[in-house]
């Protein structure tokens, strides 16, 4: 916030932590950064939920005066957690301040979009242009089959005297959730600027990612190359 200061002694990887005021971002992907909402039925239509989070549940942070020994170092002490190796983890010993975790939950509402899309098939709101950009995309409700680890060429091509470039993705199909997985850029098959009078598009066919997921099926889904062109009609055959 604007009381923060402009720089912090967390900058590296050498002495790890988050300054007061500051906030540590990681991506999604990462274990622990999302939250599986795959029971959610959103077969008919979009679902809005409220997503919460507590943070320091446990007390292990100290939110208050940390408590020194007389040499003035921190002051260690034994808590109910076990490490992997049966050890007890030990946290630094603290004078918690009144209500210490009275604003350390916070709700806000999540929209999950219907079932086939994700924030690539939600509106592009912050000014998000181009080809590589990852909103604003529809779900053709196209699907390929084709043998895992194969190279596949499609030919695709737009409808419309006046259509302008449109992007082609294609996309992962989910056979255990029976709909396209709605990929960003850098997840794709493919991503390919498809113009009037046909473009080649090749991807590499999806390998099984498991017993439920045995790969060999892709999903299309397109966007006009610069969100302010009128989306067109695309059809894509596999030569």
């Amino acid at each position: 916030h604007e009381f923060g200061p402009l720089t912090n002694p967390y900058g590296g990887c050498d002495y790890q932590g988050v300054e007061a005021s500051w906030a540590d971002q990681y991506k999604a992907g990462l274990e622990c950064q999302w939250v599986d909402v795959t029971t959610i039925d959103t077969s008919n239509k979009e679902v809005t939920h409220p997503l919460s989070f507590t943070s320091n549940p446990d007390g292990l942070l100290c939110e208050g005066t940390p408590i020194l020994d007389d040499q003035g170092y921190p002051v260690f002490e034994p808590t109910e957690f076990l490490t992997a190796g049966g050890d007890v983890v030990h946290k630094a010993g603290c004078e918690q301040l009144d209500n210490w975790d009275a604003n350390n939950g916070g709700t806000y509402d999540v929209t999950l979009p219907q079932s086939g899309g994700s924030f690539v098939t939600r509106p592009c709101d912050r000014g998000q242009i181009g080809p590589l950009r990852n909103c604003g995309f529809e779900d053709k409700q196209v699907r390929f089959d084709c043998l895992p680890g194969s190279t596949v060429t499609l030919r695709c091509d737009l409808q419309g005297n006046n259509a302008q470039p449109q992007v082609a993705r294609i996309c992962e199909f989910s056979s255990l959730l029976g709909v396209g997985t709605a990929c960003t850029f850098q997840d794709a098959m493919t991503s390919a600027a498809v113009s009037k009078g046909g473009t080649e598009v090749k991807f590499t066919c999806p390998l099984a990612r498991d017993t439920s997921e045995p790969g060999g099926k892709v999903s299309l889904y397109s966007a006009p190359v610069f969100p302010d062109d009128s989306a067109a009609a695309m059809t894509c055959t596999v030569q």
